[in-house]
């Protein structure tokens, strides 16, 4: 029996699967740099006299960008475009 007979129900569990790790891991990165954004612009709005709302706005605004950014470019957009390493693709 060929492998072309695959049950589409498995690859669209497999490519969701895909997908939701990949919004997850989205997530988690602009959660991590609005944290740091906000502190750092707290931060920053007491040194140089801006009010610490605009201080806190600005920085959680710049931290998403950065952390959605640096998690677009540092990693790859979905895990399951390259097989495991642990597994022999030929097998």
């Amino acid at each position: 029996m060929s492998n072309d007979d695959k049950d589409p129900v498995n690859e669209w569990a497999f490519l969701g699967r895909g997908v939701l790790r990949t919004f997850v891991r989205d997530i988690v990165a602009i959660a991590v740099g609005v944290g740091i954004g906000v502190i750092l612009g707290l931060v920053g709005a007491y040194i140089l006299g801006f009010s610490p709302q605009f201080g806190i706005k600005f920085g959680a605004l710049v931290g998403a960008l950065i952390g959605l950014s640096a998690r677009s470019l540092l990693s790859r957009l979905f895990d399951y475009d390259h097989p495991p390493r642990d597994r022999n693709p030929d097998a």
